[in-house]
């Protein structure tokens, strides 16, 4: 396993100094973005974060069913309403991408916005688009990821059902039920 404490010390920084987070997945979810997405979600508000979540557009149905779901705004029905959300957060952070074009029409507003913006990703070749990138290849996915920053911030794992239901929905998606690894 890599060593991420390079990563907790700043992210916590970044968690415990921010009173407004905002944590966005990319255009066309799937469940590694949307679990990763609602696993920080658990994990920062059971530490009395203001936290609120988007996504660039519609989640498919077989993600619904998970605890919190239904907390998640979507950009492409509720453009307003997430251009606010936008505005007002103090700490954004992006999970399951690293190229600035995986926000869809959220791109320029996103990318615009002062706040700060961290990247919590898998994926190889991240664009440099944030203040703190934390994108290693070497995991399975960005749930997986988000399980062992979480890990190393809190000292020991953080298990809530609703969190553990997120952190294995984005394994198992991105491992095709357990059939492949990382990169």
């Amino acid at each position: 396993m890599p060593d991420l404490s390079k990563y907790t010390k700043r992210l916590s920084e970044h968690f415990f100094n921010s009173d407004n987070i905002l944590l966005i997945s990319h255009i066309n979810p799937d469940g590694d973005a949307i679990g990763s997405q609602l696993a920080l979600y658990y994990y920062l508000i059971s530490n009395g974060k203001k936290v609120s979540m988007i996504s660039p557009n519609n989640l498919q149905e077989f993600l619904r069913w998970m605890d919190g779901s239904e907390h998640i705004n979507i950009f492409i029905r509720q453009r307003e309403r997430c251009r606010k959300l936008i505005e007002n957060a103090g700490l954004i952070v992006m999970l399951d991408f690293n190229q600035p074009d995986r926000l869809g029409e959220m791109e320029d507003i996103v990318t615009g916005s002062g706040a700060t913006k961290i990247i919590i990703d898998h994926h190889l070749n991240p664009k440099g688009f944030a203040d703190l990138e934390i994108s290693d290849p070497t995991f399975c996915s960005t749930a997986e990821l988000v399980h062992e920053l979480i890990t190393g911030i809190n000292k020991k794992p953080f298990c809530t059902r609703p969190y553990c239901e997120a952190i294995y929905v984005g394994i198992v998606t991105d491992t095709g039920n357990f059939e492949y690894g990382p990169y």
